[in-house]
């Protein structure tokens, strides 16, 4: 998804569905979860830990999705902040 953020011709496809991309995949996917409150309140070290490992950020659904955002931003510019904040 990040790519197609770059080239015209796949960007004009993606704008339209670009909130709701936002919203309902980028949002949840990054929002702090029941799993992550009990990984936290039982292992705060592993907690960080597996945050920033960077074998697990090749997996981790959470590094697509922040990357997605910041490019989104730096690509696309302002009109998509107020979605992001």
């Amino acid at each position: 998804m990040t790519n197609c953020l770059e080239l015209v011709s796949t960007y004009k496809l993606v704008k339209p569905h670009i909130p709701n991309l936002l919203w309902q995949v980028v949002l949840p996917v990054l929002s702090y979860d029941a799993h992550d409150h009990e990984q936290w309140t039982t292992d705060p070290e592993e907690y960080v830990r597996s945050r920033l490992d960077a074998m697990d950020a090749l997996i981790d659904p959470r590094t697509s999705a922040t990357e997605f955002v910041i490019n989104l931003l730096k690509v696309r510019g302002h009109p998509y902040l107020s979605h992001a904040l």
